[in-house]
């Protein structure tokens, strides 16, 4: 679309945005779109990289390297000429950010006992609720572009200080074969705790790493993501998570993404979808007492159910400020289940698959995930012709993801799995879908089958089933 008789910029939210300096309006305005879907590709890079960096080259070195490269290119931006460096430098800060995420989050999950792993996911998500909570007053305080991302930028200088005193991860360290290093690691653990190392139970520990390191190189000793793929259960687990991020992600940044298009005030209600996230991450605590599975089912039929009430309100409530406001209401909720069920997809996901593919799944999932977050913005902008169809959209797919949750097993206080061969074993024998085939044939069944000859004789051939251990073997006589 053209602007013939020109336009102008309203300066009462944002005095210079990239969009007022580089005049990505009317038929420029697909760019402003565009910027936001190569920042998601950032997204993608960054989760396809650190996953085979984190599983490799251990917990603490991917965290380092990440949010060093998170301040330095978060720093460029505000310096950026023109749109097209803007644009480049925007996905290098995507693509450190998440694999900082990523590493950090794959950390944490593996220094908690099992007892305390939900409360350590809502500790760090709640962070991030909390600081995308202040985000808006920033901007509501600088109003220009540049000095916001300037400001921000120095967010991850406390974390170049942290660092000295983070050890590696003893899980990875053991996973490595590194044990004196490991035990380094957990004496310190011990220490500030105010007791000792158990030698006899470290011994025991050693042993088990050893036996599990002997399992994995009988496997692959770097597992790549096709790996994942090989097995049958675990090629279902895999799909089922795509699928399962896809939405997530793109619910959720679709949602967050239309805060500024809702009615009232542009700051209110960003922070107002913020501070949901807050709640939300403080609702995972349920899935550590009612099971991960069927509290993430929720999460997403939840944002599914309020997106699609948000839209039929807007569309058939009519254009009254209570109506609106309403709407806004509905849609904001609907971004506190999204934010639910994507804070659980991660703690799932790790959960899920085994030690030595633990950041490579996570990694796998978060690249499809910016798939996903970079349709969204796309996806909105539809809205302006089609006012139903984003909405049905996010609502939908929401919908059939917390069906498909429920073919997940349940993971919730469970020791990580160590091995590709271990999960299969898992699956197998903890899959609600599997479980409820074998149950149709858990009774001994003898059928016998007459086969005529060519000659027209009777040829007797008695087939028997029997299960054993919930695995069906038959045996011809």
């Amino acid at each position: 679309m053209t602007c013939d008789s020109g336009y102008r910029y309203e300066t009462d939210v944002f005095t210079i945005t990239p969009v007022s300096e580089w005049d990505l309006v009317c038929d420029r305005q697909y760019l402003d779109s565009l910027s936001t879907t190569l920042f998601f590709l950032g997204f993608f890079f960054g989760s396809f990289l650190i996953g085979p960096v984190t599983d490799w080259y251990g917990r603490k070195r991917a965290m380092q390297i990440s949010c060093f490269g998170m301040f330095v290119s978060a720093l460029l931006v505000s310096f950026m000429p023109n749109y097209t460096s803007y644009v480049i430098m925007r996905i290098i800060v995507a693509t450190f950010t998440v694999a900082c995420y990523i590493a950090n989050f794959t950390y944490v999950s593996e220094l908690s006992d099992s007892k305390w792993r939900t409360e350590a996911i809502i500790y760090i998500n709640v962070n991030a609720g909390v600081i995308h909570t202040i985000y808006p007053w920033i901007c509501y305080a600088l109003r220009e572009w540049r000095k916001v991302h300037f400001t921000i930028s120095f967010a991850a200088v406390p974390c170049f200080i942290i660092f000295f005193f983070v050890p590696e991860s003893p899980v990875w360290l053991l996973s490595k074969g590194r044990y004196n290093d490991a035990k380094v690691v957990v004496e310190r653990y011990a220490q500030s705790n105010g007791t000792k190392l158990n030698e006899e139970m470290w011994a025991e520990l050693v042993a088990g790493a050893e036996q599990m390191q002997e399992d994995r190189t009988k496997e692959i000793s770097k597992v790549g993501v096709w790996d994942l793929f090989r097995r049958p259960l675990m090629r279902w687990m895999c799909i089922n998570s795509l699928v399962c991020w896809f939405t997530s992600s793109m619910v959720f940044y679709g949602l967050a993404l239309n805060a500024g298009s809702l009615s009232g005030d542009f700051y209110l209600n960003n922070c107002l979808n913020a501070m949901v996230e807050i709640v939300a991450n403080l609702l995972v605590y349920f899935s550590g007492k009612l099971g991960r599975r069927p509290v993430l089912s929720v999460g997403f039929v939840g944002a599914g159910s309020f997106c699609i009430a948000s839209m039929l309100v807007s569309l058939y409530g009519g254009n009254s400020t209570g109506i609106q406001t309403t709407s806004t209401g509905l849609a904001i909720i609907g971004k506190l289940f999204a934010t639910l069920a994507f804070s659980l997809i991660y703690a799932v996901t790790s959960e899920v698959f085994p030690s030595n593919a633990r950041a490579t799944a996570i990694s796998m999932g978060s690249m499809m995930a910016r798939v996903g977050s970079m349709i969204s913005p796309f996806a909105l902008q539809l809205q302006t012709t089609i006012p139903w169809f984003t909405q049905t959209l996010f609502g939908s797919l929401s919908i059939l993801s917390g069906a498909l949750t429920l073919l997940y097993p349940e993971t919730n206080g469970m020791q990580f799995i160590g091995t590709l061969d271990q999960a299969e074993e898992f699956y197998r024998n903890n899959l609600p879908l599997l479980n409820c085939l074998n149950r149709r044939r858990t009774r001994k069944e003898a059928n016998i089958r007459f086969l005529v000859d060519e000659d027209g004789k009777g040829k007797e051939n008695r087939t028997f089933q029997i299960e054993e251990d919930g695995i069906v073997m038959s045996e011809k006589l």
